[in-house]
């Protein structure tokens, strides 16, 4: 099945109109089911059948209705059907002839006098009524409704009576209209055509029975929406059918802003429950000069009518953003509460800042609190986060939570210092309840009444996340403890992370508390809270290195704790748990002394890959920190094989090589081990002079291994990056192994070369050493290169 009204015939093309949105309609009838043109009687039958799916589809066709007058009737009986599903059918065929519908002329608009209309076109006796043709043998004269019709010359005559447009017989031409020189009437005497009567048949006469209107073509007829609009507001006065009034507010809604007027005249004119529904009706419209009716409707004394007006004001608040802003403010003093509640959250809804000396009484009233909190968190002034504050002291169960909400709110935004200092001199007890918030279900012992997270609409974990980051920014007791145990919850993470650094040096002592507890070599001690305890390294890693300053090596403002946190961590590094060990080697990389050298080398050679490759980003970090101590270290590296991969990255990190360290480097380039292979290229590249490192890449790009290759074709690229413009023969050569490199037809040894910095490109002269290389003999003097066929592109079967 297709989407109702996704076959627009005729009517495809979108119309430009104030009626509603289109409504979402379910999946439902074919298109041939609304595109195939059904006798109205059939439609008709059908919405008398017992089956609700045929009665259905009969509303749907009614969609497709050419006479909207003639369709009306069954839209009415369509909308008040019993079963749900066709009267909501029967709402889209409302909307798709309100769509269909041409662009109206405006009915205030004036009509053309009788006289405009004479010189602008020829009227047309419009019939609307049944026809009857009678053929009358002889030769009698032609009667209209019984009485001779004249054309021309006198008053037109229509059932006996004469008709006249505005105290004026209407006449239709100067006179009588001749054929061939002889008159020709119509009633009263024989037709004659050039001076004879004309008969027809044996006695014929024509009879036009039930002529009932005779207009001037000019006259726009009234459009579909204001039909509907007309039927169905006297649909609401005469049923009692709920089904039907609920969808008569939905289709007039529809129609946009040619039902304005006409809702607006029935509210004065409606009573009970109708001006309810005709409020809905106005509201639903989305037209701005429905605003008047219903802000008049704010006067009534019905409360259940003022409040649906205040819905459908805030409703508009797109629309007309001014106006109901302006309407709004003035509501929050209405003295019904649903009001002052409607309005309170359609200036939320706006995003529209409402003054505190507005806001605060609002907040005491349980049914407001909800809306003026989050109202607070807009007000953009100072005295918000005090009276916030004030009242966690004694709020209990959901509006403690709702007041935690709003404080975190207002943390997040400009007015975050004033609510840090509103928090840090709120007495004890708030400090106290928010660090219960966080333990939330599980009640601390001594502190009562934790707070509801349930009810509120949002997770009960981004509660308590709110609540530890206020009791951090409070520095409240215990607020530490809280954060370490929300550390193994992981959706608490990322908060626990942000509180320790909140709380900075003040954290430490409960850090190293779990540390001292959790690290341990046995691996049945780590199963659940590696993942917490590895987080928790990082955080007190970062706390540490944020109170000693950056790039400071140690930091001496934490006295005892940092060389409790150092043996900690010394002691996590030897983790059988990964995650644990690579946490404890970037924070030595940060934290650590040169004492701690010798065992960040030793755990270069883990059996552990991720392991291994932590312990040389932390060698490399010591080295940086302390550079004496590490140049004496690689002397005594580069004696022994084993050790070879500590000296290479030791060198590469001091950035500066000498002749000692050169010859080490190449001969380190084609050791056994791969990994110190891998390291020496990177290390010749990046420490020693350009004339040595192409000698060392020139061979390293043929390495058997690829991760020597890739890493040598990435130490080129950087290589000729940081060589000058100028042309030199370090320069040429490297462009030269760049050339082989392109050549290789390898995509990552060339993707590598490209990430490092070589400026690859598909003209000139990289595309040159593709066709030269491809050459079976070489290439002899005079003689052009050979062609690939791909311009650019590496050739094919050449290896390196």
């Amino acid at each position: 099945m297709s989407r109702a009204f996704d076959d627009l015939g005729l009517f495809g093309g979108a119309r430009t109109s104030e009626a509603g949105l289109w409504p979402g309609e379910a999946d439902a009838i074919a298109p041939s089911a609304r595109s195939t043109p059904v006798p109205i009687s059939a439609i008709a039958a059908a919405l008398d059948a017992d089956d609700a799916e045929e009665r259905r589809q009969a509303a749907a066709r009614l969609g497709r209705a050419a006479d909207i007058a003639e369709a009306l009737p069954l839209l009415l009986r369509a909308l008040g059907d019993p079963d749900w599903r066709v009267r909501k059918e029967a709402t889209y065929a409302c909307h798709r002839l309100i769509q269909a519908a041409p662009t109206q002329v405006d009915p205030g608009s004036e009509l053309p006098s009788p006289t405009q209309v004479e010189e602008e076109e020829e009227p047309t006796l419009v019939v609307a009524t049944q026809v009857v043709v009678a053929t009358q043998v002889g030769g009698g004269p032609t009667q209209v409704g019984g009485e001779p019709t004249q054309v021309g010359g006198g008053p037109t005559q229509v059932g006996g009576e004469p008709t006249q447009v505005g105290g004026e017989p209407t006449q239709v031409g100067g006179g009588p209209t001749q054929v061939e020189g002889g008159p020709t009437q119509v009633g009263g005497g024989p037709t004659q055509v050039g001076g004879g009567p004309t008969q027809v048949g044996a006695g014929a006469a024509t009879q036009i029975a039930d002529v009932t209107d005779v207009t001037p073509r000019s006259r726009p007829p009234a459009s579909a929406s204001q039909l509907l609009v007309e039927a169905l507001l006297g649909a609401l006065r005469t049923s009692d059918d709920v089904g039907l009034r609920n969808a008569a507010i939905e289709v007039l809604g529809y129609c946009g802003r040619d039902a304005t007027p006409a809702l607006s005249a029935a509210l004065g004119e409606l009573a009970g429950d109708e001006r309810k529904l005709v409020v809905d009706a106005l509201g639903r419209t989305r037209d701005p000069a429905a605003l008047t009716a219903l802000y008049a409707a704010l006067s009534e004394k019905d409360d259940n009518l003022r409040q649906s007006a205040i819905e459908a004001i805030s409703g508009m608040g797109l629309i007309a953003r001014e106006r109901v802003t302006e309407i709004l403010y003035e509501r929050l003093s209405d003295r019904d509460r649903f009001v002052r509640l409607t309005s309170l959250n359609g200036l939320n809804a706006l995003e529209a800042p409402v003054p505190w000396r507005v806001l605060s009484p609002l907040i005491d009233d349980p049914i407001l609190r909800p809306a003026a909190l989050v109202a607070a968190a807009l007000a953009e002034s100072p005295e918000a986060p005090r009276a916030l504050v004030s009242a966690l002291a004694t709020a209990r169960g959901g509006a403690f939570a709702q007041l935690v909400r709003a404080l975190a709110r207002l943390a997040d935004g400009p007015l975050a210092p004033h609510a840090v200092d509103a928090l840090r001199a709120a007495p004890p007890a708030v400090g106290a309840r928010l660090v219960q918030a966080v333990a939330a279900p599980h009640a601390l012992p001594g502190v009562a009444d934790p707070p509801s997270w349930r009810g509120l609409g949002a997770d009960p974990v981004s509660g308590r996340a709110q609540a530890l980051l206020l009791a951090a920014m409070a520095r409240a007791p215990g607020a530490a403890e809280a954060a370490v145990q929300a550390m193994i919850e992981p959706a608490l993470v990322e908060t626990a992370q942000r509180a320790l650094s909140l709380l900075g040096g003040e954290a430490l002592p409960a850090v190293l508390d779990y540390l001292d507890r959790h690290v341990d070599t046995d691996p049945d001690l780590w199963e659940g809270v590696d993942d917490a305890t590895a987080a928790l390294i990082d955080g007190a890693v970062a706390i540490a290195e944020q109170d000693g300053g950056a790039g400071a090596p140690a930091a001496p403002g934490l006295g005892p704790s940092l060389d409790l946190l150092l043996g900690a961590v010394r002691g996590s590094v030897r983790s059988s748990s990964t995650l644990v060990a690579t946490s404890a080697l970037y924070g030595l990389a940060k934290i650590g002394t040169a004492d701690d050298f010798s065992l960040v080398v030793s755990q270069t050679r883990a059996v552990s890959l991720p392991v291994a490759r932590a312990a040389e980003s932390a060698l490399a970090g010591l080295t940086e920190r302390y550079p004496e101590a590490a140049r004496a270290l690689a002397r005594e590296l580069t004696r022994e094989e084993p050790t070879y991969l500590a000296a290479a990255i030791v060198i590469e990190a001091l950035g500066e090589a000498g002749s000692e360290e050169i010859a080490f480097l190449t001969n380190a380039a084609s050791t056994g081990d791969v990994r110190a292979r891998r390291a020496a290229v990177t290390a010749v590249a990046a420490a020693a002079g350009a004339a040595p490192a192409l000698d060392v890449l020139s061979l390293s790009l043929a390495d058997e291994e690829r991760e020597v290759r890739l890493a040598a074709a990435r130490a080129l690229g950087r290589l000729y990056k940081a060589l000058p413009e100028p042309e030199s023969g370090e320069r040429a050569r490297a462009r030269e192994l760049l050339r082989l490199v392109r050549a290789s037809g390898e995509p990552e040894l060339v993707a590598a070369a490209a990430q490092g910095g070589a400026p690859f490109r598909s003209d000139p002269p990289w595309s040159d050493a593709g066709e030269r290389l491809t050459s079976p003999g070489g290439q002899g003097a005079g003689e052009g290169p050979s062609s690939t066929g791909t311009p650019g592109g590496p050739p094919s079967g050449k290896a390196l």
